[in-house]
């Protein structure tokens, strides 16, 4: 490891790749420690780059987190506070502001700015039955992206810019996907004995499938001629559930090598707030992420499954990122481009007996992989275990293409510290989750020894010893041993939340 602080190489006006997933927990790579998956480029990245061992999200879910990603601002300023919301087109966006400033803005893959199911009172561009029948609802100018190849939804079944790339390669292979599930369908013919019927091998091989796809084309994007500095987003549609990756891939990670997931509470969630208990038992109904399943009766052998298949997912997805980082390479683009590599939001994979996501803000859901690779290996190989959020990408962006910070941007510059100009400053980082199908509205602190979650009204919480509970299985709210840290925690969200309360509009006139 090599931290060579105060040696910055300062680049004016790079090239900027954010490279996103969707729904990967930060402990879902080999850098971080996984005992099984084979992620060598992404691994490359953090050798070469800073990796943040404990980021986390500003929301569990995807349109509020991405909101966060490209903002700055926290999902309650930026107005789409819940998926199936959609975010305000006249919020500031990251690729707008860059875009006025000289920049080329690109997006390849999965926005979810909006609603991607079928709704007749929705105004969304993104929704499925939009692109039926060779329509495209999205070209460019979208959110301030120039240029958008969309992909919509999860699973081969993925609709939009992607269909028509699969339509000139294998006309047989488009059709094949229409025919998700029923008998012949590719579901149930790649269905695992052990798993859930959102556990299959994908009917599509991997140069075919949507990940591969979307690594083929960013690549030729790169190829191109640029004569300004672009900014590149690509944003895949995994590790995201069905858990469904090509035959090649999906049978390469045995579920027995698999960590073993964190145990559900053995007293019921009796000392969790109430929503915890009745959803694993499946009586708490739909809920922000999930909902109507009961996840006490899926079998421990169906979350090893799932495990196994995500690594599978990953390791294609490290696969295309290899594809796109060889060709900044052969481009010489490599040295002229800060590269990100991020998650909106995690997945409990049988984490206290939870799949997928969901209003309960443990660590599998809510942390994520976040990784920066600044020409000139600055800090090169360097682990931050110091709090961080994904809330800062577009304060850093910026930074680091000198452009000032827009008004009512809630996150922090991480330039200065990747830099090596200056230690790292963040200590805490806040997670919302407004769910309004059970009610609820939670906010999460998170520092460097404790977790705390307070819920709007009500008498019950959640308080972690992040040093002596690493898997949080004990909710110290109600114990008096513990009232000291949750009162301190408390005044430390509040302050918080008042320190980061949304400042827009700026005032311009004294009276």
């Amino acid at each position: 490891m090599k931290d060579r602080a105060g040696k910055s190489t300062d680049l004016v006006r790079p090239n900027v790749l954010l490279i996103m997933t969707d729904q990967q927990r930060a402990d879902s790579l080999g850098c971080a420690g996984h005992p099984a998956v084979r992620t060598p480029h992404i691994d490359g990245l953090a050798a070469s780059g800073v990796r943040f061992d404990c980021a986390y999200t500003t929301h569990p879910t995807c349109t509020p987190s991405r909101g966060a990603i490209f903002t700055g601002r926290y999902p309650s300023s930026h107005g789409a506070r819940m998926t199936g919301m959609i975010l305000p087109e006249s919020e500031r966006m990251l690729p707008a502001v860059l875009r006025e400033h000289g920049y080329e803005t690109a997006l390849f893959g999965k926005p979810h700015f909006a609603p991607m199911g079928d709704y007749a009172d929705c105004p969304s561009r993104e929704m499925r039955h939009l692109w039926n029948d060779g329509a495209h609802p999205i070209e460019g100018d979208y959110y301030g992206f120039e240029n958008v190849v969309f992909f919509g939804g999860h699973g081969p079944g993925i609709w939009g810019h992607y269909r028509d790339w699969l339509r000139e390669r294998d006309p047989a292979a488009e059709r094949v996907i229409e025919n998700a599930s029923g008998d012949g369908g590719y579901m149930r013919a790649g269905a695992y004995e052990d798993g859930l019927a959102d556990m299959f091998r994908s009917p599509l091989p991997a140069e075919l499938h949507p990940t591969s796809a979307l690594g083929e084309m960013v690549s030729d994007y790169l190829r191109r001629r640029h004569e300004k500095p672009f900014f590149l987003v690509a944003s895949f549609s995994d590790p995201h559930h069905p858990f469904a990756p090509p035959s090649e891939y999906a049978d390469r990670y045995d579920p027995g090598d698999m960590p073993i997931p964190v145990p559900p509470d053995s007293d019921g969630f009796r000392t969790f707030p109430p929503h915890f208990g009745s959803a694993y038992r499946g009586q708490s109904g739909m809920f922000s992420g999930g909902g109507h399943v009961d996840y006490s009766a899926i079998p421990p052998a169906a979350t090893l499954r799932a495990r196994a298949l995500t690594c599978g997912m990953v390791e294609l997805i490290d696969a295309a990122v290899g594809n796109i980082l060889r060709t900044l390479d052969e481009t010489g683009l490599r040295r002229s481009t800060v590269i990100v590599f991020c998650s909106d939001h995690g997945d409990f994979l049988g984490d206290h007996g939870f799949l997928y996501k969901g209003p309960m803000h443990w660590d599998g859901l809510t942390r994520v992989p976040f990784i920066w690779n600044l020409p000139g290996a600055l800090r090169e190989g360097v682990t931050e275990s110091g709090v961080a959020s994904t809330l800062d990408v577009t304060p850093t962006v910026l930074d680091l293409c000198g452009i000032p910070p827009e008004p009512g941007i809630e996150g922090i510059s991480l330039a200065p510290y990747l830099r090596g100009q200056e230690t790292y400053a963040r200590d805490e980082a806040l997670t919302e989750n407004d769910d309004d199908y059970l009610g609820e509205r939670l906010r999460t602190l998170v520092t460097g020894e404790w977790k705390i979650t307070a819920y709007a009204g009500r008498p019950w919480g959640e308080l972690y010893d992040r040093v002596n509970d690493p898997h949080e299985t004990r909710n110290l709210w109600d114990d008096r041993a513990f009232r000291g840290p949750r009162d301190e925690m408390r005044l430390r969200l509040l302050d918080h939340l008042m320190r980061r309360e949304d400042r827009l509009p700026v005032q311009r006139w004294y009276a």
